[in-house]
C-alpha cells in the first residue's frame, strides 16, 4: 500500500511540468490557427492537440509504473514509526528459506509482528498535490481565453476564374470567313502574308471558341492592319505609276513600243513577254535593227532608268530649299518675340502651310524611295542594256532578259499586295458585321442562326409566303384574287396555290420583266391591277374563282384553288410532298422554270442545287460588275456584299 501511494505521489509530481508544457503547445496552436488560417489549417490542428495531451497521459503513466527503489515502503514505515529498521530486516529475513535462518532472524521477524499492528501507511506516504498545478491552472486559463478569443480576418474572395462576354457568331458568318481565309491561304506566299493570314484564322477560331470579347477583337484586327497592311495601297499605286512612267519613255523607239504599251496597260505578263521578244530580236542577225533605231532605244532605255531618280533629285532639292526657308523664318520670328514685337496671325499661318508642305514632300520623297527600292534592280538592267546596246548586241539581250525576270519578281510583289488588300477588305467587312450585331444585339443573332439552319435545308419552322405545305388560302376584298392564302404565322399558314385573278387593292405578286428580258416574279401589285398569287404549292391542277369588289376574276394554277367558286378539279395534293426541281424543262418551247421559279425552289429546300448556284453566280457577277463600274456607292457596298453572303450555295 506504501509503495502504491509512493507512486501515486511521484505521478503527481511529474504532471505538473508535462501539463504546462502540453498548454503551452495548445496556446500556441490555437493563437497560429486563429491568426493564420491560411498556414495551419484546423486538422492539423487537432492533431497538434490531441498528441499534447497524449504526451501528458505517457509522461503520467511512465511515473506511475516506473519502479521503486528495493523496500521502499518499509523503509519510509521505518523512518515514520522509529522503528530502526525492523519491518525492513524482518522482510529481508522472512524472503530466505527458513532451514537458512538463524534464531535471532527468527527472533526480529517476531519482534517486527509484535510492531506492525499499530502501522499508518497514509503518514508514512502522505500523497501531496505539488503546488507547481496552480502554474499549470493558470496556463490553462490563459488557454480557455485564446480559445474564447475570436480573431476577425477580412474574409477573402475565393478568386473566381476570370470570364469575358464573349463575342458571338452565328455559325453560318463564321464559314464564310474560314473560306476566305482558305482562299487567301497559297503555298509559294512571302512570309509576311502567310503570317497575316495565320492571324487571321487565329481570330476567326478564337471567336468561334468564344475565347474574346468584343475589345479584344476590335484590337486583334487593328493590330494585323496596322502590322501588315499600312501604307500597301499607296505604295502599289506609287509602283504603277512609277511604272507608267517608264513604259510613257519606253514608248519613245520603235524597238521597245510595245513594250511600254504594256507597262502603261499595267499588264507585267504582257511585259515579259514583249522583253523576251525584243531580247530574240536583237539577237536576230537576219533582222538586225538600223542604227538609228538603236540608238533611239538606247535613249528611251537610258531615260527610263534614270527618271525615277531625277525625279527624287528634284523631290529633295526642294525638300532642302523649304527646309532652310523654314529654319529662316522661324530664326526671324524667334529675335522678333525676343524683341518684344506682336505675333503676326498670316505670318503665323505661312509658317504652317510650309510646315505642312514640307512633311508632304518628305512622305513623297519616302514613298519615292521605297519605290525605287523595288525598280532599282530593273533599272540597273535597263541602264546596263543602254550601254551595251551599241557594243554588243548580245549582251544587251541578256539584259533585256533579265529585266523580263525582275518584272516577273514585281509581278508576284504585286500579286501579294492585292492579296494584302483583299484580307484587309476581309477585316473592314468583320469589323462592320461585329458592328452590325452589336447594334441589333441578341434577337438579330437568333434570326441569323435561324436563317442560317434554314439556308441549308434545315427543319425550321415554316415561315410566311411561299413553300409551305397544306397551305390554305382565304380569299379576301382585301386580297381581290383568288389563289392567294392570308400571310400566315410562321409554322402555321403560308400563302395559297397559285392562281390569277383581278380585285381591288390586291396584295398579290405580280410578274415584271427583269433583265434580259426574263420575267421576275415580285411582292406586290396593289390597285385594280391584276395581281397572281404564288405559292409552294404541291403538284396538280384545279380551277378556282374569286370576287374582288370591282369585278371577277377566275384563274387555272398548278394547285387546287381555295376561293370561292366552283368545285375543284383534279385529286387532292399530297401534303408530304416536297418542291421538285425542275431545270430547263421545255428550253425550246421557253417554258421552262424562270429565274424566280428556282429561287422560290431553293427557299423552300435550302440554298442548294445546281439550278441556284447558276442563278446566284449570274446575279452576283452582275452585281460586281456594278461594284466595279461605281455605280453602287461606297456606304452600299457592304450591305451588297452582305447579302451575297447571306443567299450564297451551300453544299
Amino acid at each position: 500500500m506504501v509503495e502504491i501511494r509512493m507512486r501515486l505521489s511521484r505521478a503527481l509530481r511529474t504532471l505538473p511540468p508535462a501539463l504546462t508544457l502540453a498548454l503551452a503547445v495548445a496556446a500556441g496552436t490555437l493563437a497560429v490557427r486563429k491568426t493564420f488560417p491560411e498556414h495551419l489549417s484546423e486538422a492539423h490542428a487537432r492533431q497538434i492537440l490531441i498528441a499534447s495531451a497524449a504526451l501528458v497521459v505517457l509522461a503520467v503513466l511512465v511515473a506511475l509504473f516506473r519502479k521503486l527503489p528495493p523496500r521502499a515502503g518499509t523503509l519510509a514505515l521505518d523512518r515514520h514509526h522509529g522503528l530502526h529498521d525492523r519491518l525492513t530486516n524482518a522482510l529481508a529475513f522472512s524472503a530466505l528459506p527458513k532451514e537458512q535462518r538463524t534464531p535471532l532472524m527468527e527472533v526480529a521477524i517476531d519482534d517486527a509482528c509484535e510492531h506492525g499492528a499499530g502501522l499508518k501507511p497514509r503518514k508514512a506516504s502522505p500523497i501531496k498535490f505539488p503546488g507547481e498545478l496552480g502554474v499549470s491552472l493558470a496556463v490553462a486559463v490563459g488557454v480557455a481565453a485564446v480559445a474564447l478569443l475570436e480573431v476577425r480576418i477580412p474574409r477573402r474572395e475565393i478568386p473566381m476564374a476570370a470570364t469575358i462576354d464573349a463575342l458571338v457568331m452565328s455559325e453560318d458568318d463564321l464559314e464564310i470567313f474560314r473560306e476566305a481565309a482558305r482562299e487567301l491561304a497559297k503555298e509559294d506566299q512571302n512570309p509576311e502574308m502567310k503570317a497575316a493570314v495565320d492571324q487571321f484564322n487565329q481570330l476567326i477560331e478564337d471567336i468561334a471558341n468564344k475565347r474574346l470579347d468584343r475589345t479584344e477583337a476590335f484590337r486583334r484586327m487593328e493590330a494585323i492592319e496596322r502590322e501588315l497592311l499600312t501604307g500597301a495601297e499607296a505604295d502599289l499605286k506609287a509602283l504603277e505609276e512609277a511604272l507608267k512612267e517608264t513604259g510613257t519613255e519606253l514608248k519613245k523607239s520603235e524597238l521597245s513600243k510595245k513594250v511600254g504599251e504594256s507597262l502603261e496597260k499595267k499588264d507585267l505578263e504582257q511585259t515579259k513577254k514583249e522583253l523576251k521578244d525584243l531580247a530574240n530580236q536583237l539577237r536576230d542577225k537576219k533582222k538586225k535593227p538600223t542604227k538609228a533605231e538603236l540608238e533611239k532605244l538606247k535613249q528611251a532605255l537610258a531615260k527610263a532608268a534614270a527618271q525615277r531618280k531625277e525625279a527624287l533629285a528634284a523631290i529633295n532639292e526642294k525638300r532642302a530649299e523649304l527646309r532652310e526657308e523654314l529654319l529662316q523664318k522661324k530664326n526671324k520670328k524667334q529675335q522678333e518675340q525676343d524683341g518684344g514685337a506682336q505675333k503676326d496671325d498670316e505670318e503665323e499661318k505661312l509658317l504652317k502651310k510650309k510646315e505642312r508642305e514640307l512633311e508632304r514632300l518628305d512622305r513623297e520623297a519616302e514613298q519615292k524611295e521605297r519605290t525605287g527600292r523595288q525598280l532599282d534592280k530593273l533599272d540597273r538592267e535597263l541602264a546596263k542594256a543602254a550601254e551595251d546596246l551599241m557594243r554588243d548586241l548580245g549582251l544587251s539581250a541578256e539584259d533585256l532578259e533579265q529585266a523580263a525576270e525582275d518584272l516577273n519578281r514585281m509581278q508576284q510583289e504585286e500579286m501579294s499586295q492585292k492579296e494584302k488588300e483583299e484580307l484587309r477588305q476581309r477585316l473592314q467587312e468583320l469589323r462592320e458585321l461585329l458592328r452590325q450585331q452589336g447594334q441589333g444585339g441578341k434577337q438579330q443573332l437568333a434570326r441569323l442562326l435561324k436563317f442560317g439552319k434554314r439556308a441549308r435545308g434545315g427543319q425550321g419552322q415554316q415561315g410566311q409566303g411561299q413553300g409551305g405545305q397544306q397551305n390554305q388560302g382565304q380569299g379576301q376584298d382585301q386580297q381581290g384574287q383568288d389563289g392567294e392564302g392570308q400571310e400566315g404565322q410562321e409554322g402555321q399558314q403560308g400563302q395559297g396555290q397559285k392562281g390569277q385573278g383581278q380585285g381591288q387593292q390586291g396584295q398579290g405578286q405580280q410578274w415584271v420583266i427583269g433583265p434580259g428580258g426574263k420575267k421576275i416574279l415580285v411582292p406586290g401589285g396593289g390597285g385594280q391591277q391584276p395581281g397572281q398569287g404564288q405559292g409552294g404549292g404541291q403538284q396538280g391542277q384545279g380551277q378556282g374563282q374569286g370576287q374582288g369588289q370591282d369585278g371577277n376574276g377566275g384563274g387555272k394554277g398548278d394547285g387546287a384553288g381555295t376561293g370561292r367558286g366552283g368545285e375543284v378539279a383534279g385529286k387532292r395534293t399530297d401534303p408530304k410532298m416536297g418542291t421538285q426541281d425542275v431545270e430547263a424543262q421545255a428550253v425550246d418551247t421557253q417554258e421552262g422554270p424562270s429565274n424566280s421559279e428556282v429561287i422560290l425552289s431553293a427557299a423552300e429546300r435550302g440554298f442548294k442545287g445546281k439550278p441556284y448556284k447558276k442563278v446566284y453566280t449570274d446575279y452576283r457577277t452582275v452585281a460586281e460588275q456594278q461594284i466595279n463600274k461605281d455605280k453602287i456607292p461606297d456606304g452600299y457596298r457592304f450591305y451588297v456584299h452582305r447579302y451575297f453572303q447571306l443567299i450564297r450555295p451551300r453544299e
